[in-house]
C-alpha cells in the first residue's frame, strides 16, 4: 500500500512534469524566422582517431551553402591512424580548411576546442564531431538563429539509422534525450545538450572562463558550458528546432561500447551544483526505483487491490511518453515504433538505476583512454 501511495504521488508528479516538457517542446519556435544578418563563423572539428568517417564529414563541410565568411578548422587531438593524413590531404584543395595538432601535454576534447577558440578568426564558433554528417544548411540555419541575444545554441542531433533492431532501439532512446534537453531549455532549465551540435559567441566562452574550473574532467564539454553561459547571462541560450540545423552521428555499433558512452555521459551528473540540475536526475531515480517495487510487489501479492491503482498510473506515464516520443521523432524524421517504444519502457526502470548507480563508480573508456570517476 504504502509504495502504491508514494508511486502514485510521484507519477502525478512526473506526468504534470512531462506534460510541461511536452507542450513546452511544442512550443519552441524556429528561432531562424527573422531576416539573418551578417555573421562571420568559425566551424571547430575536434578528432581523435576518426579516419573511418573524417572525410564524409569535411566534405559535408565543404558543400554548406552559406555565402558569408566562414572557416573549419580540425584539431587532432593526437591522433595514431591515418585521421591528420586524410585532413592534410582535404585542406591542400579547400583553404577554408585549416589543420591544427594539441601540443604535447595537452589532450581531450576540452584541450582541442579551447585551442580551437583561440586559433579561431571568426566570432561565432560551431562545434561537431568528427563522426557526424551535416546537411547543406547547417551554417546557414544556426548562423541565422545567432540573434543579439543570443549567446549559446543547443542544436538538435540523432543517430544515423540502420536496419538493426538495436540501431532502432537506441534511436528512440537518444532522441528523447534530445528531447528533454529542448523541452528543458526552452521552459528556462539548461539541461542536456550534446556538444555534436552547439553553437557559442567567442566572447562568452573567454567571459566564462571556458573550461577553467572543470578542465580535470574529460567529458562535459557541452553541458558544463551551457550552465555557465545561461548562469552570466540568462536566457541567452536557445534550442534550435529547425530540422535543416540537425546533425547526425553514428550510434554506438554494440552494448559494450553503448555502456562505456552512457557511463559517461552519467557520470557528468554528480558535478552539477545548481539544484536544477540535480533535482531532475533524482526525481526520475526515484520514479524508477518505485516502479520496479510496483512491480515486484504485483508479483508476489498479485490480488492486492492497490495493484490496479498502480497499474493505472503506470498506464498513464506511458502514454504522456507516448505522445511526447512521437512528437519528437516527427521532428527528427524518424519513424514511431509501438514496438520498440514499449521494450523501452519495459527495460527503462532497470536502465535508469543502473546507469545511477554505475555513473558514481570505477571507471569508463573514451577515445582508447581510460577515465577513473
Amino acid at each position: 500500500m504504502i509504495i502504491a501511495l508514494l508511486y502514485a504521488i510521484l507519477i502525478v508528479a512526473y506526468s504534470i512534469f512531462l506534460l510541461k516538457l511536452y507542450f513546452s517542446w511544442k512550443n519552441i519556435k524556429s528561432n531562424n524566422t527573422e531576416k539573418p544578418g551578417k555573421v562571420s563563423v568559425t566551424v571547430l572539428i575536434p578528432v581523435k582517431n576518426e579516419a573511418e568517417h573524417i572525410e564524409l564529414l569535411l566534405s559535408d563541410i565543404d558543400n554548406q551553402n552559406f555565402d558569408e565568411d566562414f572557416e573549419a578548422i580540425v584539431i587532432n587531438d593526437h591522433s595514431s591512424d591515418k585521421t591528420l593524413k586524410l585532413c592534410n590531404s582535404f585542406s591542400m584543395d579547400h583553404h577554408s580548411l585549416r589543420i591544427l595538432s594539441l601540443p604535447s601535454g595537452k589532450e581531450g576534447k576540452k584541450a582541442a576546442i579551447e585551442y580551437g577558440v583561440k586559433h579561431a578568426k571568426h566570432e561565432v564558433i560551431l562545434t561537431t564531431d568528427g563522426d557526424c554528417r551535416l546537411g547543406r544548411e547547417w551554417v546557414k540555419s544556426i548562423s541565422r538563429a545567432f540573434r543579439r541575444e543570443v549567446n549559446l545554441i543547443s542544436g538538435p542531433v540523432k543517430y544515423r539509422s540502420t536496419s538493426k533492431g538495436f540501431s532502432k532501439l537506441l534511436n528512440m532512446e537518444f532522441a528523447s534525450l534530445i528531447g528533454v534537453g529542448g523541452a528543458m531549455l526552452n521552459s528556462g532549465i539548461p539541461g542536456m545538450c550534446n556538444g555534436a551540435n552547439l553553437a557559442f559567441r567567442k566572447n562568452i566562452f573567454h567571459k566564462v572562463g571556458g573550461y577553467s574550473d572543470n578542465k580535470d574532467f574529460p567529458t562535459g564539454d557541452d553541458e558544463f558550458l551551457l550552465r555557465k553561459v545561461w548562469k552570466e547571462e540568462p536566457g541567452s541560450a536557445i534550442f534550435l528546432k529547425d530540422r535543416k540545423s540537425i546533425v547526425s552521428t553514428k550510434p554506438p555499433e554494440n552494448l559494450g561500447v553503448f555502456f562505456q558512452q552512457r557511463k559517461r555521459w552519467s557520470s557528468k551528473w554528480k558535478r552539477h551544483k545548481e539544484f536544477y540540475s540535480i533535482a531532475p536526475g533524482i526525481f526520475i531515480f526515484l520514479v524508477y526505483l518505485l516502479q520496479l517495487s510496483g512491480f515486484f510487489h504485483l508479483l508476489i501479492n498479485p490480488l492486492s487491490s492497490w495493484n490496479t491503482l498502480f497499474l493505472c498510473f503506470v498506464a498513464i506515464k506511458i502514454l504522456i511518453d507516448q505522445y511526447f516520443m512521437k512528437s519528437v521523432l516527427s521532428f527528427l524524421v524518424e519513424p514511431f515504433s509501438n514496438r520498440y517504444f514499449l521494450f523501452l519502457q519495459l527495460i527503462y526502470p532497470f536502465y535508469s538505476l543502473i546507469f545511477g548507480l554505475v555513473a558514481n563508480f570505477g571507471s569508463y573508456s573514451w577515445k582508447g583512454r581510460t577515465y577513473k570517476i
